[in-house]
């Protein structure tokens, strides 16, 4: 099975990390619900021994903005 490795910075120092997973996208999910700030800090990430840090990056912007949208849009259907 494929693997997401590498490490992140945390509030307590550096913090390693390696997960198997059927798919980048379900590992850096994983790894969202396993710290909040991941993807805020510095990291570095392989993904089957390839360089993914941007992509990571870049996937876990867009999550948190899908997740601040369906809020936004929760919030209006409240209001209605």
């Amino acid at each position: 099975m494929p693997e997401l490795e590498g490490w992140f910075e945390t509030e307590n120092g550096i913090e390693p990390f390696l997960i198997e997973a059927s798919s980048l996208e379900a590992a850096v999910l994983d790894m969202i619900e396993y710290n909040e700030d991941f993807g805020h800090t510095d990291m570095e990430i392989t993904w089957d021994e390839e360089d993914v840090t941007k992509q990571v990056y870049s996937m876990v912007e867009a999550v948190r903005m899908s997740l601040i949208n369906i809020k936004v849009r929760e919030d209006k259907d409240a209001q209605s």
